[in-house]
Parts: structure tokens; sequence; C-alpha cells
């Protein structure tokens, strides 16, 4: 044992002797190492983000209500306007035939009027204020362009002014015509009447049983019967010929080769068929309602109007032999088939003559019998031939003043054309002169242009609906039927759909599908809107159809409110049969060839401005996506109608720029360069620090 304190020596504690330890510096260097390693490697470590694009495209955007119900075959469909007011005309009458699109009311339009002026005013008043907006500072050059906008515009507005002059000179013009044949009508009912008079002061009775009288009569009454089928004959081979598809249901292909040397036979032709079988239907009802009965006075009658549609039938056949002259052959128009046609057309054009002449003969047989039976007061008879002389002339005349109307009417059409094709290239002229005007301006950001184009979107919205209101004036049959009741009379106030005032009803047999829609669905639906419908017991069969009746007054189910909505089928399939179920997809609202985007490239801001976010890119991106150095820029743009898939893009963007549908971010290492994993795949723009979760709300990327 130690002799004292001092030589006492304490044991020595472990950690002391790790820490003066080789292996425990060597640790700590590995240590450190490492550390730094691994510090270096993460700081390392970046964030990649893609980002997925879609071009701003041209397309449709549709919206859509669908429903299913049954077919019918007989119904009666109400016609209720779209508008409210006082009928000023009133077209129909019950038992009356009506076409599909026939007006069959007008209604008061003085107030649709002020409220077209007044949107028009505040749509002028919009647009004035973007262009104030857009019109920034700038060197010579915009004065310049300014100038070549101002003679544009004014070479435009002279040109309104122009066609405004054109059209009131052309109305004058037709307006002597017209009056020209008033006069001749005037004085033909005056000779009419002086004849007529003759012959009753000549003692010539229409019952007089003079055998030659009888046989004028019974003669002229031949003639007109053979007449009928004459001028059918011509009728049929113009409508063969020039494809009119009444008489003959035959389709040809050589129509286009028709007057191609003058292309105004053709016009003059067709204006002459629709003259001349204006004219043939009317002498055909006239001679269908005479039957068996003929009193000499209405042989007298369908004498007269059968001479008068012989010479207009004689001006179609001339006319399509002008054609004729005028046409070329092809491989589908031979010329043997041309010369065929052109001998059916002088074959009826000699028919047309001999006709006229035969027709002329019978009346001058009638007259000659009446003078003949009363011979022996000469002065009487001379009065009467002087009268019947008068008579001839007056029709000659009437026939020179409608022939001279309808010369007028050509010329006016002309005349027309001729200033609304200046009117189109002088505002052509003046668009292009804007268009210039407007590259060379500095363009404003697109945050500043937002509330202008909102409200020129508004206002656009705002006048196409009170154009819309206008045209809800008149009102038109939605079908093609027979009036069975007319409840309105001109002068009685009406009110709209909505209110369920009924103003007439009208049968048809075409088979119509009806079906329900809930209250809120039914609110978008209105007449006219077309459907596409579909059969579950015709799997192949898909037709359109239109929409033809809303009822004003829901039923009530179970506390369930529904509408019946009736939709005609535009194609009558016989396979379709009553009771059939139908679904019916209706076009409510739609857009057709505007700019469209995904729906997921539309975003909103804390303010409620609408922005999409654009990449400039140049080639066909990537489905995965593609990398920027940049990142994207907002765009504040107008929408307008938005479907499942597209949102229509009114203004803020032109046609081919990318906008970003969605961004994908993900760690990369940057010596590899490679994506390590996908943290997040987001529908709004995330990445790199630019303003997650913009759908919600926020400020824009960038901003």
């Amino acid at each position: 044992m130690p002799s004292s304190l001092n030589e006492l020596t304490l044991p020595k504690p472990k950690w002391r002797r790790v820490l003066r330890s080789k292996w425990f510096y060597l640790a700590c260097l590995l240590i450190l190492v490492g550390g730094f390693y691994y510090f270096k490697q993460a700081n390392s470590a970046s964030v990649e983000t893609r980002y997925v694009l879609a071009p701003a495209s041209t397309g449709t955007v549709i919206n859509i209500i669908s429903g299913t119900g049954q077919v019918s075959a007989s119904n009666q469909i109400n016609i209720n306007p779209e508008a409210s007011g006082d009928i000023l005309e009133l077209n129909i009458i019950s038992g009356q035939k009506v076409k599909a699109g026939d007006i069959i009311a007008r209604l008061d339009d003085s107030d649709a009027q002020a409220q077209v002026r007044k949107a028009k005013n505040s749509l002028d008043s919009a647009q004035a204020s973007l262009s104030v907006k857009l019109a920034g500072p700038s060197a010579e050059e915009i004065t310049v362009s300014q100038k070549s906008v101002d003679s544009a515009k004014l070479s435009y507005e002279n040109a309104q002014k122009n066609l405004e002059y054109t059209k009131i000179s052309l109305a004058d013009n037709l307006s002597k015509a017209q009056l020209q044949v008033d006069n001749a009508q005037l004085s033909l009912d005056k000779a009419q009447r002086d004849y007529n008079d003759s012959l009753s002061s000549s003692g010539i009775s229409a019952s007089s049983n003079d055998q030659s009288f009888s046989k004028a009569y019974s003669d002229a009454q031949t003639a007109i019967s053979s007449a009928m089928i004459t001028l059918r004959n011509i009728l049929v081979t113009a409508d063969n010929i020039l494809e009119k598809n009444n008489y003959n249901t035959s389709s040809h292909t050589y129509r286009v080769y028709l007057g191609v040397r003058n292309s105004q036979t053709l016009n003059d032709a067709d204006n002459n068929y629709d003259a001349a079988r204006s004219s043939y239907m009317k002498l055909e009802f006239d001679y269908s309602l005479a039957g068996s009965t003929w009193t000499n006075a209405n042989i007298e009658e369908m004498l007269t109007k059968a001479e008068a549609t012989a010479n207009i039938m004689q001006s179609l056949a001339n006319s399509l032999s002008n054609v004729l002259i005028n046409s070329i052959t092809s491989s589908s128009f031979s010329q043997a088939t041309l010369d065929s046609y052109k001998q059916s057309a002088s074959a009826q054009e000699s028919s047309g003559i001999s006709l006229v002449s035969s027709l002329q003969t019978a009346a001058r047989a009638i007259a000659s019998a009446k003078l003949n039976s009363s011979a022996s007061d000469i002065s009487l008879s001379s009065s009467v031939d002087k009268a019947s002389s008068a008579l001839e002339s007056a029709k000659n005349s009437l026939i020179s003043a409608q022939n001279s109307f309808k010369q007028v009417e050509v010329d006016n059409q002309k005349s027309l054309d001729s200033a609304n094709n200046d009117l189109a290239s002088r505002k052509n002229a003046y668009e292009s002169a804007q268009a210039q005007f407007d590259l060379k301006i500095a363009k404003p950001r697109a945050v500043d242009l937002t509330s202008y184009y909102l409200q020129i979107a508004s206002a656009e919205v705002t006048y196409q609906e009170a154009l819309d209101v206008l045209a809800e004036t008149s009102v038109k049959a939605p079908i093609d039927g027979i009036i069975a009741q007319v409840n309105k009379k001109a002068g009685d106030s009406v009110r709209n759909t909505e209110a369920g005032d009924t103003l007439a009803t009208i049968i048809t047999e075409d088979k119509v599908a009806t079906m329900s829609l809930n209250e809120v669905d039914a609110a978008k639906v209105k007449v006219g809107q077309k459907a596409t419908l579909t059969f579950s017991a015709l799997e192949d069969l898909s037709i359109s159809g239109t929409v033809v009746e809303i009822d004003s007054i829901g039923t009530v189910t179970q506390g369930v409110v529904t509408y019946d909505v009736k939709i005609i089928l535009d194609v009558q399939d016989e396979r379709i049969k009553p009771q059939m179920t139908v679904s019916a997809d209706i076009i409510v609202d739609q857009s057709v060839n505007v700019l469209t985007v995904p729906n997921a490239a539309v975003k909103t801001d804390s303010n409620g401005d609408t922005y999409v976010e654009i990449l400039e890119f140049e080639g066909v991106p990537d489905n995965a996506g593609v990398l920027s150095d940049t990142g994207p820029s907002p765009a504040y743009v107008s929408i307008g109608l938005s479907d499942d898939s597209n949102t229509e893009i009114v203004s803020g963007l032109e046609e081919g720029q990318y906008v970003v549908v969605r961004t994908v971010a993900g760690a990369v290492s940057s010596s590899a360069n490679t994506t390590k994993s996908a943290t997040s795949l987001l529908g709004g723009s995330t990445g790199a620090g630019r303003g997650a979760g913009m759908m919600g709300g926020g400020s824009p990327p960038g901003m």
C-alpha cells in the first residue's frame, strides 16, 4: 500500500481515454465529411416543373338538355308567341294550311325597336371606349394610318348612304311601275264594263238559243279544256329541264351547265317559271271550281284567264329556249340531250303560240256570235265592236304593264346587287385600314383590357337579346299543318309563352316526340331549338327535330314539377311507331366557330376576373408536359359559353396560343437531371412558387 496520500493514484475515467484515442478523431472526421456531402447533395436537388399545354383553337361549344319520352302520331300544337304585345297583323284563319316558318302574326314592335337601338348604342359606346383605350401614343405613322382609316370609313359610309338612296330610288321605280299596272287594270275593268254594257244594250243574251252563239261558247269551252292540257305540258317540260321537281322528281346533274353563256337567261327562266306556275295553279283551281256546270259567263271569264296564262306560259317557253341556247355540254350533259331539250322547248313554244291563237280565235268567235245575234241593230253592233276592241287593247296594255313591272324588278335587283357589292368592298377596305391602324398602336396589358372586353361582351349579349326580342314580334308557324282554331284577332293583346296565352292551334299528322323536363331544364328550352332524337327500338336511327311547344303550366307529381315539351321530327321515318320510347338531346345554346380552350385552363383571381396562363412554345407539346425556364404568363380574357369540356374565349386570346391546362412538379437530381419522384399532379397552376390553388382565388401568377 502507499505510505502517504501523495503516493495515492486514482483510476482515470474511461471517457478521457476515449477522447485521447486516435480512433475517436478518425470517427469525428468521417462524420464531418459525410455530413458535408449529405448537405451538399440535399441542396443540389431542385424542383422540376412541367406544363401540360393545349392550343387555343376554333371549335363549337354546345349546351344540351336531355330527356326521354314517347312518340305520338297526330298532334295539336299550341302556337304561343315568344313576346307580348298588341297584335298588328293576323294572317291566318281557321282551316288555313300553313308552312313551317310562315309569319302568321305581327306584334307591335315599337318597344322592341327602341330596345334594339338602346342596346346598339350601348354596344357602340363600349366599343368606342375600348378604341380609346387602345389608342395610345405613337409616332407619325399613326397619323397617316388614322387618315387612311378615316378615308376608308368615309368611303364606307358613302357606300351606305348610296345603298339607302338606291333602295329609295328603286322603291320609287317599282312604285311607278306598280301604278302603271294598277292604272292598266282599272282601264281593263272599265273596258270590261263598257263591253258588258254594250252587249246588254244590243240585246245580246247569255241564254240565247242561237245555234252559232251556242257553238261559239261550246268551242270556247273545248278550247279551254285543250288549253289546260297544253299549258300543263309546257309547265312540266320546263319543270323537267330546269329541275324544279314540282312535277318531275328525278334528279339531274346538268343544271350547272344551263345558261352558262348568259346567266341572266337562267334567272329569267326561273322567274318566268315561278310566274307561269303560279298563274297555272290559279287557273287550274278556277277550272276545277267550274266542274261540270259551265255558264256562258264562266266560259268567257275562263277564256280570259286562260289567254293571260297562255301569254305568261309563252314567255316561259321563250325564256326556256334562250336558256338552252346559252347552255354548254359536258360529260354528264351530252349534245344529244341538249338538242333533245331544245326540240322539246321549241315544240312547246310552238304549242304556246298555237294555244294563244286558238284562245284568241275562240274569244273572237264569241264576240262575233254576240255581234251576229244583234245584227238588226247596226249601230249597237258597231258599239260592241268598239267596246270589244277597247277591251282587247286594255288587256294588251295590262300585259305590257305587267311585263314592264317584271323588268323593273329585274333591273332593280341588279342595281341593288351592285350597291351591296360596292358596300361590301368599301367595308372590307375600311376593316383592313382599321386592322393596319391597330397593328401600329401599342398593345396594352391584358389586365387593363379585361373590364373593356367584359363591357363589350355584356353589351353584345344585351344587343343580341334585344334583336331576339324584336324577331319574336313576328310570330311564325312552328310546323307544317292546318290552323285548327284562331283565338285572337288583330288589335288584341297577347302574352308570351310563359304566360300561356295561346294565339292559335295547329294540327299536324307528322310524328311528334313528347317528353317531360324538370322545371330547371324546361326554363332553358325555347320553341325553335334543334334536337337530336334516338329510339330504343331503332338503335341505328338518329334524326333531328325541332321544339314546337312547351307547356306553360307544369304538372306536379309527388312534389316534383315537370313540363311537357313537344319536338316534331324533321324526318318522318316509317319505322318510327306511335308510343315508341324516344330520347332527345335539345341544343339550348351553342357557339359555332369560336375560339375555345379546355375548361381546366380557365382560372379566376381574387377580384373575380378571368384569366388563362400562356406559355410561349414552338413545336408540338408532349402530353406529359414541357419544360420552361421562364414559366407561363397570365392573360386576362372574356369568356362566353361553356360545356362539359371547353370554354368559349370572346377576347384576350388568339388562335394557336398555348395555354396551361395543368402543372406537374417533381424533385430532380441536378447531376443526373432526371426525375426522382412525382410529388404533385394538380389541376391549377401550382409550380415553382407561382401561386398554388388559383382556382379558389388569390393573385394570378407573376403578379
